[in-house]
């Protein structure tokens, strides 16, 4: 009785541990299902700051393999978010069973102001260039990774990955070195 009782606790923390909680970001549930899957933009909501809507600006992109769906989206709320999001352009990537796995920020701001705003939230960053003259830098929680990058030139990326998005990701890019490794280096 006493093990059944023990392996079913440590099933339980183990199956927690697994899979964070979802990460809130511009109000939405990074790593976590969204309440529907978002439809197409009404034409009003596209230049309306205040809208409640999340909503994709024009069709998504369908990935097969996954069934996921990733695209351009009206954030809701965009009056209430830091300036250097307010008025950038975000793609997201959402899961064919509406889990929320990523979101894809392209800003006009400094990379200064973009990472004072993602530090007072998420403490310093665990890797940063921000003198370099193409700054980044990087963030990795066990809920959640984010990267900003500059370009050098007039904008800065910023990409929020939950838990599981970027540990699929680290996969595949580690699969690619592999592949990679094994070219030959001549031709």
């Amino acid at each position: 009785m006493k093990r059944k009782l023990l392996l079913s606790l440590l099933l339980t923390v183990s199956a927690h541990a697994a899979s964070p909680e979802p990460v809130t970001i511009f109000g939405l549930p990074l790593g976590g299902k969204l309440k529907s899957m978002p439809k197409q933009c009404p034409t009003s909501v596209i230049s309306d700051d205040r809208s409640t809507l999340l909503c994709w600006l024009e069709k998504p992109f369908f990935y097969k393999p996954t069934g996921s769906l990733s695209g351009g989206i009206n954030v809701p709320n965009r009056h209430m978010l830091p300036k250097w999001a307010a008025f950038a352009l975000v793609d997201a990537q959402i899961s064919k069973n509406g889990e929320l796995e990523e979101l894809d920020v392209r800003s006009l701001s400094s990379g200064w102001e973009i990472a004072r705003s993602i530090e007072a939230r998420f403490g310093t960053p665990t890797v940063s260039r921000l003198d370099a003259r193409r700054p980044s830098a990087e963030w990795s929680r066990p809920e959640i990774a984010i990267r900003l990058l500059c370009d050098g030139t007039e904008y800065c990326y910023v990409k929020f990955w939950s838990a599981a998005a970027k540990a699929a990701y680290d996969q595949e890019m580690d699969e690619r070195r592999n592949q990679e490794a094994k070219r030959s280096v001549s031709p």
